[in-house]
């Protein structure tokens, strides 16, 4: 088995290796599993586990970098399966099952595109264009939601025939956190990398008309990293506002500290316009808090009705949401109760019970087809 990280970087990508790793530790090891990753990615399961290094994570000398190492790896890791989250070497043998990951939406909605620089733009069309060439050759194409292999199926109905669902689950430690109903006081919280399509500026813009709807003056908080251009951005709008000392920006804060900042939150907000399986949003249904969220797919295909929606680009009615929670303990204790039974049984062994399931189908018929040893 070889798994190909290089393309988690950073966020959920990261995440979702480290808990894989972690389950492959802790339940046993079906496969002999070999890691592809790079410097910039940490996982401390990883010791565990036989390495192959690339040489710096720039992504087009670790894409020339793979294609010229991938037989030599193969030659000395023996695999049966590939699995990759990103764009598959060409000159993979096709005797090893590959399978590919669509966890990256960006590439293939051209309008969130058109948010980013040109330069980024012009990046993400070349990688729609790689994955899709990767997903014609994989044999399995494993989606963590619904709306995706709709939306690629239906232009692509070759992807549907291969593709298999499987959503992200929750780490525990976000599991009830918050006593019900949140606190009556507390800030408005927003974890997610500052990003155009995550439309953390029309958050901002919303702050001044939920205090002038409410009276409440909430204080707003941006957990992540982000993009420093738009950072920036975030932080103009909040000082032409009048509200620079109301919007504070954390940066990222390592994933096992994040628990501890829903505790004194009133509610979570996630305005994001362009997601697969957003982690932060099961996460904070996993709370205890309310949660509003852009009603943009995926986002009601894991909300349901169990969270307040609102048009992400539009403040007038992300303050509308907002404002339907305040002096309302009722609806923000039915909210929270109904979200946390909506995701309790998504869990990361559930997860990757079921992805170890795809691979060994996907392992099986690669070697039926080329006569070898299953």
């Amino acid at each position: 088995m070889l798994l190909d990280t290089l393309a988690a970087r950073e966020g959920g990508g990261i995440l979702y290796m480290k808990e894989l790793l972690d389950y492959v530790r802790m339940y046993g090891q079906v496969h002999h599993w070999s890691i592809l990753t790079n410097r910039r990615a940490a996982f401390d399961s990883a010791g565990a586990f036989e390495k192959y290094v690339a040489p710096r994570p720039d992504v087009l000398i670790r894409s020339f970098w793979l294609e010229s190492q991938i037989r030599e790896i193969c030659r000395r890791s023996l695999p049966d399966i590939y699995l990759t989250t990103s764009i598959a070497p060409e000159r993979l043998s096709r005797r090893v099952a590959l399978i590919a990951q669509c966890r990256n939406m960006l590439p293939f909605q051209a309008e969130q595109r058109r948010l980013l620089p040109i330069p980024r733009r012009y990046h993400e069309i070349l990688n729609r264009h790689l994955l899709v060439r990767t997903f014609r050759r994989a044999r399995k194409v494993i989606f963590v939601s619904n709306h995706a292999l709709q939306s690629l199926g239906g232009k692509w109905p070759w992807i549907a025939q291969k593709g298999e669902v499987i959503p992200h689950g929750v780490s525990p430690v976000f599991r009830r956190i918050v006593s019900y109903p949140s606190n009556e006081n507390g800030y408005l919280l927003y974890v997610s990398p500052l990003k155009p399509y995550k439309h953390q500026e029309e958050v901002v813009q919303a702050l001044g008309l939920i205090r002038k709807r409410t009276g409440r003056k909430f204080k707003l908080v941006f957990v992540g990293g982000g993009t420093p251009a738009y950072i920036q951005a975030v932080k103009g709008t909040a000082q032409q506002l009048g509200l620079e000392e109301d919007v504070q920006f954390v940066g990222h804060v390592a994933h096992d500290l994040i628990p501890a900042k829903f505790t004194d939150a009133f509610a979570f907000l996630f305005a994001s316009t362009c997601e697969n399986c957003p982690n932060t949003l099961l996460e904070a249904m996993s709370t205890g808090i309310p949660v509003l969220c852009s009603n943009t797919e995926p986002m009601p295909e894991f909300g349901g009705n169990d969270v307040i929606y609102f048009e992400a680009t539009n403040p007038d009615s992300i303050a509308d949401a907002v404002s339907r929670l305040v002096n309302n303990p009722e609806l923000r204790l039915r909210l929270a109760q109904s979200a946390q039974c909506r995701v309790a049984g998504k869990t990361w062994k559930n997860s990757f019970d079921r992805l170890l399931e795809v691979m060994e189908q996907a392992r099986v018929e690669t070697a039926a087809e080329f006569g070898l040893s299953a």
